[in-house]
């Protein structure tokens, strides 16, 4: 049974950070590529349409559940080792052993930036500090799998909508892809953005990467 408790997250914490959301929703269009790929419109019918469309759906939606749960085992991990590191220096009466402690959790580039004393300024701050609850899901873990399976399965819409509004399968699966290169194109662009890339270059690797896909699709028969 999963237990929910109380808790106040550090700001970054509370959501998924940019790169993060925007991984979610290339994630969610590319797994829909793969199955309007598979569609062949000179042989398919209403018939594969809808089963297409059952199936797109049906695997992003399982694709936001596991994604969630996976993010919400992710953040207790991380909440757990930094717990369990925090307990090791408080109760460890041996100094090399708490520094070493603190060494093994933080990243190795800090470790090199930092003095001995930095590290047992570190120390004494957290043996001053009271010993906090041990860490369990909250509300925030709760939120942020809600988030990634909304970003997941809205990201289905767009692509499959032309299925829906149009009966011409040759003209719905050349606008559903031309929509999956427009978004593949601006969330590699958004990604480069956050991520200190170059914009453009970011957005057309994306878009080439959906090209790619698209032509796949031709050389079935799509």
């Amino acid at each position: 049974m999963v237990h929910v408790h109380p808790h106040h997250p550090h700001p970054s914490e509370a959501l998924l950070d940019p790169a993060d959301r925007i991984s979610e929703v290339l994630f969610g269009v590319i797994m829909v590529l793969t199955f309007t790929g598979s569609l062949s419109v000179a042989e398919a019918g209403q018939a594969d349409v809808q089963e297409m469309l059952r199936g797109a759906l049906g695997c992003n939606i399982a694709w936001g559940v596991v994604d969630g749960f996976i993010l919400v085992m992710f953040r207790v991990a991380e909440r757990r080792r930094t717990y369990l590191v925090g307990q090791a220096v408080r109760e460890s009466g041996d100094g090399a052993a708490a520094t070493q402690a603190l060494r093994n959790w933080l990243p190795s580039e800090a470790v090199a930036l930092l003095e001995p004393a930095h590290l047992d300024h570190m120390i004494r701050k957290v043996r001053a500090m009271p010993q906090p609850p041990a860490p369990h899901v909250n509300w925030s873990d709760l939120g942020a799998a809600g988030v990634v399976f909304l970003l997941v399965f809205l990201s289905t819409l767009p692509l499959v909508a032309p299925f829906v509004f149009m009966t011409e399968i040759h003209r719905a699966l050349r606008l559903s892809h031309a929509i999956a290169l427009v978004m593949l194109f601006v969330l590699g662009a958004a990604y480069g953005r956050t991520t200190g890339q170059s914009v453009v270059r970011a957005g057309l690797l994306m878009a080439g990467f959906g090209v790619v896909l698209a032509v796949m699709t031709l050389m079935l028969g799509g």
